[in-house]
């Protein structure tokens, strides 16, 4: 007597084992992203740290250099510091000079030379000096802010020690009291002011020579605040807070439930009697009706994308002349 024709689509055996390895795979391909997504929730992941790890990379890559060139070339970068010492002590004395002179100077024996010769040494120092600051061998500018106050020195020196002195003086060989009186009222207060501002770097540069260490974690800082910008930190419950403290909170939960509750029975219902239909002996062709079913999974992405980008293409695409027609 002839065995009757199955009317499953599998034997049980092999549907069981499709099953487990649909799960397996199915939770090997889940069970990462999902771990990631729950480690998300708990830290201020945004837009700019989410996926920043080759930035990061890149700016740790920055800082090992730095500090290696900074321990290995330590003698060297001492050396510099010491030299622009030297060069802002000079202008320092210079600018002093010149406002002792400008304060006891008198019509009959004012120096237009004299200033002159003390306004190349200072204009010569200070330019060796930032030159040296601003060196991509020393690494000086980033150290605290040095290089801003050698450069406001630099700023109120040119623009206003010395233009108030061609303003003044100009072409004339020989002075008044009346502009005398002018210079000691405009300049002599930002010399004061210059000579402040040039104390101040020197400090810093004697702090440098002192500990040397400090100056290394300064020239670093930079790339540590940008490291740590774009990094994720753990922040606990309180993105969970937030949440639940925004008014928009109640309305989203509505809207996931209804969608939930409508989409998912609808989903199962499509399916399993889609099931029943392709399983049934009425339906001619039902293994490749089957098959067909498979083939969106089957279709690379880009691929899918590139057709129903080309399908819904406004002013172009197929449906937009079929709704237009």
């Amino acid at each position: 007597m002839a065995k009757s024709k199955s009317k499953g689509l599998y034997p049980s055996h092999v549907a069981f084992m499709l099953i487990f390895l649909s799960l397996a795979m199915y939770l090997f391909f889940s069970i990462w992203p999902i771990a990631y997504s729950i480690y998300v929730a708990f830290t201020d992941a945004n837009n700019y740290n989410i996926a920043s790890e080759p930035r990061i990379r890149e700016l740790q890559a920055q800082r090992a250099n730095i500090i290696n060139y900074l321990q290995n070339n330590r003698e060297n970068v001492l050396k510099q510091v010491y030299a622009v010492d030297n060069y802002l002590g000079n202008a320092y004395s210079s600018l002093l000079t010149l406002k002792q002179i400008i304060q006891s100077s008198t019509p009959q024996n004012f120096s237009v030379a004299k200033i002159s010769e003390i306004r190349g040494t200072t204009d010569n120092a200070l330019a060796y000096a930032s030159n040296i600051i601003t060196s991509n061998t020393t690494f000086l500018y980033y150290y605290a802010n040095l290089g801003d106050v050698v450069s406001k020195a630099v700023t109120l020196i040119d623009g206003g020690i010395w233009a108030d002195i061609d303003t003044i003086v100009g072409f004339k060989l020989i002075l008044t009291e009346d502009d005398l009186a002018r210079l000691r009222t405009s300049i002599v207060p930002k010399i004061d002011q210059a000579l402040s501002l040039l104390q101040t770097a020197r400090h810093m540069l004697r702090q440098i020579e002192t500990n040397y260490d400090s100056f290394v974690a300064s020239a670093t800082k930079g790339l540590d605040e940008e490291i740590d910008k774009i990094s994720m930190h753990f922040v606990g419950l309180k993105n969970f807070e937030t949440l639940f403290s925004d008014s928009r909170f109640p309305n989203s939960i509505y809207k996931t439930l209804l969608f939930v509750l409508t989409s998912v029975p609808l989903k199962v219902a499509v399916g399993v009697f889609l099931a029943f239909l392709f399983s049934s002996e009425l339906i001619y062709g039902r293994k490749i009706m089957r098959a067909a079913l498979l083939v969106p999974w089957a279709l690379p992405v880009l691929l899918s994308v590139t057709t129903w980008r080309m399908f819904m293409a406004p002013q172009m695409g197929p449906l937009w002349y079929f709704l237009n027609g």
